[in-house]
C-alpha cells in the first residue's frame, strides 16, 4: 500500500517533505470601518465571522472566511491612531482599496457571477472561458479587485510546492 509521502511528497498532516512546515494562516485586509466590511463579505459573497473580538480596550481583532472554507482567514484592519500611532493609521487609511489581486475558486463561474450580480456586487469584466477556466472580475466594496475562476472539468488539482 502507498502511503501518502510515496504518492504526493507530503507528510499525513499536508507538509512538503524536506521543505519547512509553512502555512498561510491570514491575509490582512485594511478597511474603513468593520462592521460595513463584515457586513458587504457576509451579505454579498457568504463569508462567515471567525473571530470578532474586542476585549482589549480600543482593540478590535476581526477576521472572516469563506463559509465553511478551513484554513486561511482575511483579517479585517482599520485605522486606528490609539494602536497604530497617526503615521500608522495613516498608512493603514492609504492602504484601503491598494491590496493584490485575490482569486476565488467557484464550480460554476456563470451561475456564481449571478448570484453575486443579484447581490449588487460590481462586475469588472464577466465570465468568459478561456484555456486555464473560466474567469470573471470584481471589485469588493473599497476597490480591491477579486478574479472569479472555475478551473476546467477535470482538471488536476492546483499544485502545491515545488
Amino acid at each position: 500500500m502507498l502511503s501518502v509521502l510515496d504518492l504526493y511528497g507530503r507528510d499525513a498532516f499536508g507538509g512538503i517533505v524536506g521543505h519547512m512546515s509553512i502555512r498561510l494562516a491570514y491575509v490582512l485586509l485594511a478597511v474603513r470601518d468593520f462592521d460595513e466590511a463584515i457586513a458587504w463579505y457576509h451579505d454579498k459573497l457568504g463569508f462567515e465571522v471567525r473571530m470578532d473580538n474586542s476585549s482589549v480596550p480600543g482593540l478590535r481583532f476581526v477576521a472572516i472566511a469563506p463559509k465553511g472554507q478551513p484554513g486561511c482567514e482575511v483579517s479585517l484592519v482599520a485605522p486606528n491612531p490609539k494602536i497604530q500611532g497617526p503615521e500608522g493609521a495613516r498608512e493603514v487609511a492609504e492602504s484601503i482599496g491598494q491590496n493584490p489581486l485575490w482569486v476565488m475558486h467557484t464550480d460554476d463561474c456563470m451561475r456564481t457571477y449571478r448570484e453575486l450580480k443579484d447581490k449588487g456586487v460590481k462586475f469588472t469584466s464577466p465570465p468568459e472561458r478561456l484555456p486555464w477556466g473560466a474567469s470573471a472580475m470584481f471589485n469588493d466594496l473599497y476597490g480591491n479587485p477579486y478574479n472569479l475562476v472555475e478551473r476546467p472539468k477535470g482538471a488536476p488539482a492546483p499544485r502545491l510546492g515545488p
